[in-house]
């Protein structure tokens, strides 16, 4: 990771590599735009790339740029030295909402483009291919919260003390 402003990660191969290689790649993306987190930390601006490979949707590389790049990128190497697919990112539960949720987020677009894959997928996996929702209720939690601020206290002790018995 490259702990810059923004910050970014990188592990395994890149598109310019595979590329070199010949190899057939699906790229699956997100844009920080799409995670609830993000917009709740106020960071919506940054993405995550996941490069597989076609067939199979083995992990090949991750790339991110944005809030937290440093810290995400440790799960991108995870999957690729364990072998795990894009399918291992939608099968998963993972906590919301949180960063992580671009993995996801790009797995979910690498099952879009390759048609093989999506033939594979289990029907329980599907029913969680919309991010809109959770996107939804982000921003309406945020603008909750935005309209208590500033935070004043009904009462101050000194006021308390004032009330007749």
């Amino acid at each position: 990771g490259v702990y810059t402003i923004p910050e970014i990660g990188s592990v395994g191969i890149t598109q310019t590599e595979a590329k070199a290689k010949k190899l057939d790649l699906v790229v699956g993306r997100a844009d920080f735009a799409e995670v609830a987190r993000a917009h709740i930390a106020g960071e919506p601006v940054g993405f995550l790339t996941m490069l597989c490979e076609r067939g199979t949707a083995r992990v090949l590389g991750v790339q991110v740029i944005g809030e937290g790049a440093t810290e995400l990128v440790h799960l991108g190497q995870a999957a690729i030295a364990s072998g795990a697919t894009a399918e291992f990112f939608i099968e998963q539960i993972f906590n919301f909402p949180t960063m992580s949720e671009a993995y996801r987020i790009a797995a979910f677009d690498v099952l879009k483009q390759d048609h093989k894959l999506r033939m594979r997928m289990s029907p329980n996996s599907l029913h969680l291919s919309s991010v809109a929702p959770s996107i939804r209720r982000a921003k309406s939690y945020v603008t909750r919260l935005l309209a208590m601020a500033p935070f004043t206290p009904l009462m101050t002790r000194s006021a308390a003390s004032a009330q007749p018995m």
